[in-house]
């Protein structure tokens, strides 16, 4: 059974062909009784008859049904029809990674935001016994929202001995070998692939087949990342070829380790008006201090005893000193309300700030961000946030209210 667009698939009218893979053809359909858009993966021709084929699409369903995540794509349903097999998914408007590389690297801060979201995706997914098994840039989504999806867990399993093999490009020495146990580093190792193609351009190994390639992913050492961009830094670097260890052993001991790890090596400098972060080094050599003025200071005796400071890119910059709660939004001129932060001046209703975006807060001497269901929702290094949910930030953390991106900085 061939499908066109305009052709109906039950429910679904089949609007648009999004792109194919090995087993399937993925289309943009549209749901009329919902009136909404949808993503439908139906199994090629030559599969439809494939119990295997099948019975990985009922797989993917089953274990998406188990993850709910603002990084994650959502599988609405599985529907039987004859000897067709279709998955309907949210319809994720943007493209995905693979294609954003076919008109060159990503730059390194880029790379740290895609990797705050899939990092946050797989941390869910690992906490519930999920190893994704299958990571690679065709299944990696940039929404147009800014946003950034995991999709297709078909490769998936639950028990990770029985893990499918994955695109030979990315996948794990442990995968390649088969018949031994396998866990999350699996993926850990897949996002090392990701990261090194996505700043350089190229996979780290390359041969006349796929069996060559494995073979490298086995027994060869990948070149480093600096030889084919001579921009990227040693720490980004080294990062990079901790997740290609070839023993899972000498890899980070999870997902958030590695992101962690590789934003700290792509975060900026930092500000010398920043305030004095806790435990730290000092910035100006001989001194023994950073640099600490008066405005960082808490504003009224007995305030909280920490500062923070939020920049932009712009150059933009809000000093918080003497409140333990911020509420960042923005005012309107038609209406009294003004929140602590207020990002109006800042073309806030342009670039998707509610009037009540988001709350910062301190509890016991830890930095805290909420989203307060929010139209276009925060990030934290790249994550989407779930709304009403506190998130800790770290002293350097990006946060990202609607599409305005602050670096964020706090100390005592």
């Amino acid at each position: 059974m061939t499908l066109n667009v305009g052709e109906a698939l039950g429910a679904y009218r089949l609007v648009a062909y999004l792109g194919e893979g090995s087993l399937a053809t993925v289309y943009k359909a549209y749901h009329a009784a919902l009136d909404r858009h949808v993503a439908v993966k139906v199994l090629k021709p030559a599969f439809q008859d494939d119990a295997s084929a099948r019975g990985r699409f009922q797989q993917e369903a089953q274990l998406s049904a188990r993850l709910d995540h603002p990084n994650i794509v959502p599988v609405y349903d599985l529907i039987v029809q004859g000897t067709q097999v279709f998955l309907v998914s949210k319809y994720i408007d943007g493209e995905t990674l693979r294609s954003r590389l076919g008109r060159g690297p990503l730059p390194p801060v880029d790379c740290a935001r895609m990797l705050g979201a899939l990092g946050a995706a797989l941390n869910h997914a690992h906490a519930r016994g999920l190893v994704h098994g299958d990571i690679k840039p065709s299944n990696i989504l940039l929404g147009a929202d800014g946003n950034v999806y995991l999709a297709d867990f078909g490769g998936g399993r639950l028990a990770t001995n029985e893990l499918a093999r994955g695109a030979p490009d990315y996948v794990s020495p442990e995968q390649a070998r088969a018949h031994e146990p396998l866990d999350a580093r699996v993926d850990q190792y897949a996002l090392g692939v990701v990261l090194f193609e996505a700043l350089t351009g190229l996979v780290p190994f390359r041969a006349a087949d796929a069996r060559g390639v494995i073979r490298q992913h086995q027994t060869a050492l990948p070149p480093r990342p600096s030889a084919l961009n001579p921009a990227l830094s040693r720490d980004i670097e080294d990062v990079i070829l901790t997740a290609l260890s070839k023993e899972p052993a000498l890899r980070y001991t999870d997902i958030a380790s590695l992101v962690s790890a590789f934003h700290k090596a792509t975060a900026p400098p930092r500000p010398p008006t920043a305030p004095l972060r806790p435990g730290a080094a000092s910035d100006v050599p001989g001194t023994g201090q950073l640099p600490f003025t008066a405005d960082l200071l808490p504003a009224s005796p007995g305030g909280p005893s920490i500062s923070i400071m939020l920049t932009t890119g712009t150059g933009h910059v809000f000093r918080l000193a003497n409140q333990s709660e911020y509420l960042v939004g923005r005012s309107e001129p038609s209406r009294s309300f003004r929140p602590d932060v207020d990002l109006a001046q800042l073309r806030g209703m342009e670039l998707g700030v509610s009037r009540r975006h988001g709350r910062l807060h301190l509890e016991a001497g830890v930095l805290y961000y909420t989203d307060l269901k929010s139209t276009n929702g925060s990030r934290v290094n790249g994550a989407r946030l779930y709304a009403e949910i506190p998130q800790m930030l770290e002293d350097g953390d990006e946060l990202c209210i609607g599409k305005i991106v602050f670096r964020v900085y706090f100390g005592t």
